[in-house]
Order: structure tokens, then sequence, then C-alpha cells
């Protein structure tokens, strides 16, 4: 099962201290087989295991994973290069600058 060779990477994860914690989920046919927690779901005050129905704050980094995901399916398409300045595609963008 997907659980038991993905555990290993999960486990190393939160030693690594990658992530503090995280929730296994896999499933097949739409239908869930296994979920499994990791690490620690609250530090202070107190310790507190990650539970499979952990809900975790990932607002901060929904625009930046679809928007790296959705640039790198362009560039595998070939309809943008990494090394295309920004200001090409975005006429607006300006890099601010420094005042010394």
């Amino acid at each position: 099962m997907a659980s038991t060779t993905c555990a290993p990477l999960c486990e190393t994860a939160v030693a690594e201290q990658v992530v503090p914690a995280l929730v296994l989920l896999c499933a097949a046919g739409g239908a869930r087989c296994s979920t499994r927690p990791f690490g620690s779901r609250q530090i202070n005050p107190r310790r507190l295991r990650a539970a499979p129905d952990t809900v975790y704050d990932v607002a901060s980094l929904t625009k930046a994973v679809i928007t790296s995901v959705v640039t790198m399916q362009l560039v595998d398409r070939g309809t943008v290069s990494l090394d295309e300045p920004v200001a090409a595609r975005l006429a607006d963008f300006r890099v601010p600058t420094r005042s010394r």
C-alpha cells in the first residue's frame, strides 16, 4: 500500500523539521484507503500530536503553489520561458527601486 511506501518519507520530513506535521491520505477509485498523521499539530503551550482530522492553514501557500505549478506547465508547453522578464507578460509589473 502507498501509505507504507510513503511513511518513511513523511517520518523523515518531520524528523528533519521540513514540516512540523502532516497527514498522509491514500485514496483509490475515489475512496479513502488510509489516513495517517505524522508530527505535532501544536508545539506551545503543550505538544499535541497531529490527528487524522487535523486541519492545516495553507492559505498563504495556495497562491505560491498554484502559480508555480501552472507556470511550470506553461514552461513545459513552451508558452513561457523562465528567463523571460515578468514585465514582458505583465506590462504594469515594476521592480521597486531601493532608496539609499
